[in-house]
């Protein structure tokens, strides 16, 4: 029944218009035409027509509850068109007005750019009152739009010329550019450069590094949140620190070129006015992705070349780690290799939640593409868990005697690991760690790190650090990692 029903209601509704248009006096009734045209347009039988031609167009609910129904069947014009029927004979109806996209203000419905105008206007009646007069969308006094107008700027409470403001900021015009006074040597180094091989670098100063790049000042602005982020968790380790003091009396230049050809071309650049150099450094150098330098000065240098930007930037950051770990309270005594490899991982993983870089095996940052298990999707925590659930972990002592090119994947995670363990165990633990490897070992060409007074200093510094025997400590590494393991999802 319910289907003979539906078949033939809007035959009834038909004959129905039909009737009624005949029984309308002649002035007003309905052409043929006119009639065709209406049936047409509601789609020969149309259900939302239907259900239109029944409501009671002068009662708001009810046309609300056909609203309804067409919001339902995803009827959007027909929606809006019943809302502003609402609207017509009920202006204040909340769900028709809410429904059309309005708000209501002071009483009354009406669009966000209907409020927003009434309350700039009403902004700006309050602030004619006071005196005050409109540039370029702020309200200044007369005498402010004057020298505004005239293209002064104000700082520190004086008018001065834009030049005069960017002096009293502590920038240098160089070349058409403003650069931080700071930066100059470093940007007139990079210069020299440029001009040698027809490179061009967007350059940015952050409160730490002097970044160039070929990569636009876009990049360069989301490679120095990056980095100073990075130093961020640095300070929170050892505390805060002055970068000139630190750096060598300048900032931590950043360098990131697009080909090899350029970067090779930088390491010889690079190579011609450092103290120290060897010629053996600037020929393994060009052999890799990228390098880092602390001394005197500081550098984090890198090409890009088919690598995705996000391996890049961990490129920079993992250099940048470990110069900072390296120059911090530097002198001339290097860092066991386990340890400056585990920092500068952990100081890139801290910034981007990824490890892109390494220095194991002999391959010298050469960035992976996540063949090695400390690459892989679970990274080095997946692989530092499995490794202690099996109780294959390599001991601390045999970690503290390797060189960087007989570490391996196993022996990276752990040393990560070891590094985040102590910095667990609270405020100040790694930075006196550090503090008493570097005081007690010779230089770094003075001995070999599988050398027993090499190991013995580590192992001391692990019992000066953490207030325990290093046994209790490698006891309390692993207890502490079986616990992690098993509350992480």
């Amino acid at each position: 029944m319910r289907m003979a029903r539906s078949v033939w209601l809007p035959v009834l509704a038909l004959c129905a218009s039909f009737s009624l248009a005949w029984a309308l006096p002649a002035h007003e009734s309905r052409s043929p035409a006119a009639g065709t045209a209406q049936g047409a347009a509601r789609g020969g039988g149309d259900e939302f027509e239907e259900r239109l031609d029944r409501v009671d167009k002068q009662d708001g609910d009810a046309l609300f509850e056909l609203a309804q129904w067409c919001l339902e069947k995803k009827r959007t014009t027909e929606y809006r068109t019943v809302l502003n029927m609402i609207v017509a004979i009920e202006p204040g109806h909340e769900g028709a007005n809410i429904g059309l996209g309005r708000v209501r203000y002071e009483g009354r419905w009406m669009t966000p750019d209907e409020r927003s105008a009434l309350i700039a206007e009403r902004r700006a009646a309050r602030m004619r009152a006071l005196g005050l007069v409109e540039h370029k969308g702020a309200w200044v006094t007369p005498g402010e739009k004057e020298m505004l107008d005239k293209g002064f700027v104000r700082h520190d409470g004086r008018w001065m010329t834009p030049g005069e403001a960017k002096a009293a900021q502590g920038f240098v015009q160089e070349g058409g550019r403003w650069i931080v006074a700071a930066d100059l040597p470093l940007v007139r180094e990079m210069d020299r450069f440029e001009k040698e091989q027809g490179v061009v670098t967007a350059y940015l100063s952050s409160e730490h590094f002097a970044l160039f790049s070929e990569f636009g000042d876009d990049y360069n602005r989301k490679l120095a949140a990056a980095l100073e982020k990075g130093f961020a968790w640095f300070e929170e380790l050892f505390g805060p620190q002055k970068i000139d003091t630190l750096a060598g009396g300048r900032k931590i230049l950043v360098v990131l070129l697009n080909e090899r050809e350029a970067f090779d071309a930088h390491v010889t650049f690079f190579s011609a006015f450092q103290e120290n150099m060897s010629e053996n450094w600037t020929r393994k150098a060009r052999g890799v992705l990228g390098f880092a330098w602390w001394d005197p000065t500081c550098y984090s240098v890198a090409y890009k070349g088919p690598r995705e930007e996000a391996q890049a930037t961990g490129q920079i950051l993992h250099q940048t780690g470990r110069v900072l770990v390296n120059r911090r309270g530097y002198n001339y005594h290097f860092l066991p290799p386990w340890l400056d490899e585990a920092f500068a991982a952990l100081f890139e993983y801290n910034v981007t939640g990824r490890i892109w870089a390494s220095s194991i095996q002999g391959r010298n940052l050469v960035s992976s593409l996540g063949d090695d298990d400390l690459f892989s999707g679970e990274g080095w925590r997946g692989l530092l868990s499995k490794l202690v659930a099996r109780g294959i972990d390599p001991p601390f002592e045999e970690l503290m005697t390797k060189e960087m090119d007989m570490m391996d994947e196993d022996d990276v995670a752990k040393a990560i690991g070891l590094v985040q363990f102590i910095v667990d165990q609270g405020e100040g633990r790694f930075a006196r760690f550090v503090d008493h490897i570097q005081s007690r070992l010779p230089k770094n060409d003075a001995i070999a790190w599988d050398d027993p007074l090499a190991v013995q200093v580590q192992l001391e510094a692990i019992e000066a650090a953490l207030g325990v025997t290093p046994e209790e400590a490698d006891l309390a590494f692993r207890t502490a990692w079986v616990e992690a393991a098993k509350e992480s999802p």
